[in-house]
């Protein structure tokens, strides 16, 4: 090319840099079209690109709420293998019907047991002869330790398990385990948990005993007597039971929640045959109705949730790969009086049950069974979209994709950058410089907003207006939907006047804030990659659609950027917008209901305000630059602070704010724990040093105990517990040890409860062992539900126990000492419990341990007074009240 041509080319760039106009003259688009591309986007375009995205979030509601139709008794003839609902729900009405059933209790260990077999048996009788079918009652005692909560130690006497085993004539070595609990936890009759799950395993045991073709492997049908009792009934069947070494796999049914949707939260370790395997397809095409995620398996497993199931006692003790799976809709009835069958939807048994059936067939049938080992290497990322169809893939397929994302997006981001120097009068390092300031602003219009709706979160308890959004869930959206939205945009519309010295042109702006977006995306795609994260599908999807978005724009819209544009720009996002506002209902789903059960020191209000906040957000994400392209975009403004205004003023000023609701058709209460308790504390020489009787008001949520100061009036004389720093486990008969999630709580001065079965502790014996080692044999007697809490003086030091094999498990620390947690539960037949431990003492040392007794009445005619039952009548009918008498005593040795 001659020098004439590269000097006329390098005049005509110049002249294009210099009238700002961002396409190329005429050969790239005629002036009109070079005008055009200028003009921002009228104001009525933005907002039509947000109700379109909230017509679309309307219809993912829709969609993420949708139930098959229920199968009567009535369709039994013309579907004679399918699941009835109804049918399951009659077995559940009839096992609901025994009211509470807590571990020990004559309803859980006898009437229970006696409704499972009495159905076990009618099943039996109509059953085919070509199915065997086997039924066990075992009763077991063991000890474990448990790192759930602050961690404890697990020891259970007589625990009940019904095991119905069905298979072939010809017999399998290999079995399916599907696991229930029967037994509930005080005041609850356990409708969704886990009745409901032990009526759809009856149901699918009745479906498969009338079918024509046995199953190639066995079935085996875990109804457990004590998962309430912290999985101690799960923990005696897989460590104990003859059956146990013949289970492969295992299918874990659980509830925290009372209808909906049942999620696969929990899959694995490893095995991923369970998801898929060689174009072998076990759950993602085998269930009719997929709902999964790796995304809520990681939430649930880092312990964000305070909840556990089964899947952990045959994880960790059997040794065994499974699914877990739980309804968690509804959760506002979740252990109360409320959890019945009018709780429970027939369209959500028959969704459950045609996927555990279809599941339980598969399984069986499959070769899988039979060589696990053969599948065991690897884990899964999966999810499904929208419910319609399950997304899975290895971790290594999910590194290289994820991998291909991070350069995809890279490439892209420059790409960009090379149109754009293209267009405007700036260097390479000039826009690099102005792209790190776009991140810049991104990330610190999300600290300010964080920061500002969290002042909102701390003046709304100020002024009794915490936790709004418990009964109407749509108040997140006005409170921090909202400005999740508006805040990051004004702070980018304010931070990109600063940036117009440099670069001049709106749409060079809009894409240096979308591609620091992208920027940001990518970055969290890579820390998923580096920390093995499994939800980094999440990013990845905010990467992929928007890349893909900006070729379409790229090529067919360079030259029209009008309304066409804007249509092809929203609709790259539907897709993942829709995805995300899908999990973003299931979260809210979870977590909404969970912060009135979290302790009153979680501050439930700013929680939900960072976490909606956050959520909302990262949807919004390529939302906010748009705001750069509006003509007029105080009139934006102007319509979001005006719902914005308009919300508070409805909940400063109206009845729509209040939180709890006692509908019976759809409760959401205020909850509150209430045990009727004597508090004992003894000297170093035994004698009692301080005695206090009253009621322990465990603070279940931020607006606890002041919601109800008017109208119980003993609450009004409700303190705040004081002595967590001078008495072990603040000297308070906590039933679990969870004094690191509540320790917000209140004691009220009563009368001494009627206390039928006295609980003691005696030391039998002290032994010295070897040099400075010391064991102590205690004797403990009282009530079928005991704790013990143990914590060494500081300079000894707990180095064993009889309870289990190995190091004693620690649990949370009090005064920077040690402290260790024990669960005691005889379900039958009750006797003193004898242990002894040994600690290391050094010479001389006197006082070496601080220990303490607590007991439960937590069913029986002895679970609480006259005098209690008529405190607990005071609480208003917003209100569910669970309660129990309890002591504590505690020893200086």
């Amino acid at each position: 090319m001659s020098n004439r041509h590269l000097k006329g080319m390098k005049g005509v760039r110049l002249r294009f840099r210099e009238s700002s106009v961002e396409t190329l003259p005429e050969p790239y688009g005629n002036k009109k079209q070079q005008r055009k591309s200028l003009l921002p986007l009228p104001t009525y375009y933005f907002l039509t690109a947000l109700l379109f995205l909230t017509f679309v979030g309307g219809m993912v509601e829709v969609l993420s709420r949708r139930l098959p139709k229920p199968l009567m008794m009535d369709d039994v003839p013309g579907n004679p293998h399918r699941f009835i609902s109804q049918r399951a729900m009659n077995h559940l009405a009839k096992l609901t019907k025994l009211g509470p059933r807590p571990a020990g209790s004559y309803e859980n260990e006898v009437l229970a047991v006696k409704v499972i077999l009495r159905e076990i048996n009618s099943i039996i009788e109509q059953a085919k002869s070509i199915h065997k079918i086997t039924v066990d009652v075992q009763k077991t005692s063991g000890a474990f330790p448990l790192h759930f909560l602050d961690g404890m130690t697990n020891v259970y006497r007589n625990v009940q398990n019904i095991v119905v085993k069905i298979g072939s004539r010809q017999g399998s070595s290999h079995s399916l385990l599907m696991n229930c609990h029967f037994d509930t936890v005080s005041d609850s009759p356990g409708g969704s948990d886990d009745g409901a799950s032990c009526a759809i395993m009856l149901e699918v045991l009745q479906v498969i005993s009338r079918m024509d073709v046995p199953l190639k492997h066995n079935l085996i049908l875990l109804f457990n007597g004590a998962e309430e009792n912290l999985m101690q009934a799960s923990h005696g069947f897989i460590t104990q039971h003859r059956w146990a070494k013949e289970v492969r796999a295992f299918i874990n049914l659980e509830a925290c929640g009372a209808g909906g949707k049942e999620i696969l939260f929990q899959a694995g370790p490893n095995h991923p045959w369970l998801m898929e395997v060689r174009r072998y397809l076990v759950y993602s095409k085998s269930v009719p109705h997929p709902y999964a995620s790796s995304l809520a398996q990681e939430i649930f497993q880092s312990g964000m949730i305070p909840g556990d199931t089964d899947f952990r006692i045959f994880r960790d003790f059997g040794n065994v790969s499974g699914l877990d799976f739980a309804w968690s809709s509804n959760g506002y009835v979740y252990h109360t009086r409320y959890d019945d069958v009018y709780q429970i939807p027939l369209g959500t048994l028959q969704r459950t049950g045609d996927n555990v059936l279809a599941l339980v067939l598969t399984m069986t049938s499959g070769h899988h069974l039979a060589n696990t080992h053969f599948y065991k290497e690897g884990n899964l990322i999966f999810f499904d979209f929208l419910g319609l169809v399950v997304i899975r893939w290895s971790e290594l397929v999910g590194f290289l994709v994820n991998s291909l994302g991070v350069g995809i997006a890279l490439f892209t981001v420059l790409r960009n950058m090379k149109q754009a120097l293209l267009t405007n009068d700036v260097g390479r390092r000039q826009y690099a410089k102005q792209l790190g300031k776009a991140v810049g602003v991104i990330v610190a219009a999300w600290l300010l907003t964080l920061v500002a709706v969290l002042g909102l979160a701390l003046l709304l308890p100020a002024v009794g207006c915490a936790m709004s959004w418990f009964t109407r869930p749509v108040w997140i959206v006005f409170l921090y939907a909202v400005p999740g939205l508006v805040l990051p945009m004004a702070l980018v519309l304010l931070a990109s006047r600063h940036q117009r010295a440099v670069i001049s042109s709106p749409w060079t702006l809009f894409q240096l804030y979308h591609d620091g977006y992208l920027l940001i995306w990518m970055f969290l795609l890579a820390v998923s990659i580096v920390f093995r994260i499994r939800s980094g599908f999440i990013p990845l999807i905010w990467i992929l659609f928007p890349v893909f978005g900006n070729l379409v724009r790229n090529v067919f819209f360079r030259h029209r950027k009008d309304w066409k544009w804007l249509a092809a720009y929203v609709g790259v996002l539907v897709l993942p917008s829709s995805q995300c506002l899908y999990l973003i209902l299931a979260a809210t789903d979870l977590y909404v209901p969970i912060m009135g059960r979290s302790g009153a020191g979680n501050h439930a209000e700013a929680v939900v305000a960072l976490l909606s906040t956050v959520q909302f957000m990262l949807l919004f994400c390529y939302l906010v630059p748009l705001i750069l392209l509006v003509r007029e975009p105080q009139r934006i403004f102007l319509v979001f602070g005006s719902i914005f205004a308009t919300a508070l003023l409805l909940l400063f000023f109206t009845p729509l704010g209040f939180p709890y609701s006692g509908r019976l058709d759809s409760p959401t209460p205020q909850r509150f724990l209430l045990a009727h308790a004597e508090r004992t504390y003894h000297d170093l020489s035994g004698r009692v040093r301080s005695k206090q009787t009253g009621y322990w008001v465990v603070n279940m949520d931020q607006n606890s105990p002041d919601s109800v100061m008017s109208l119980v009036p003993e609450m009004s004389r409700a303190e705040l517990v004081q002595s967590c720093s001078t008495e072990l486990f603040c000297g308070l008969p906590y039933l679990m040890p969870v004094v690191t999630f509540i320790w917000k709580t209140h004691w009220i001065p009563a009368a001494p409860p009627d206390i039928p079965i006295p609980t003691n502790l005696l030391l039998i014996s002290t032994e010295y062992h070897g040099h400075n080692i010391r064991r102590m044999t205690f004797n403990v007697t009282g009530p079928d539900h005991i704790g013990v809490m143990m914590s060494p003086v500081p300079g000894a030091t707990l180095e064993k126990w009889s309870l289990v094999d190995g190091e004693p498990l620690r649990s949370a620390k009090w005064n920077n000492r040690e402290t260790y947690f024990v669960y005691y539960s005889c379900a039958s037949d009750p006797e003193p419990w004898r242990f002894w431990i040994d600690l290391n003492v050094p010479d001389k040392m006197n006082y070496t341990l601080d220990i303490a007794v607590t007991s439960h009445f937590l069913h029986g005619p002895h679970q609480t007074s006259g005098e209690f039952r008529r405190f607990m009548s005071k609480f208003p009918s917003w209100t569910v009240t669970s309660g129990w008498v309890a002591t504590y005593k505690s020893w200086k040795f």
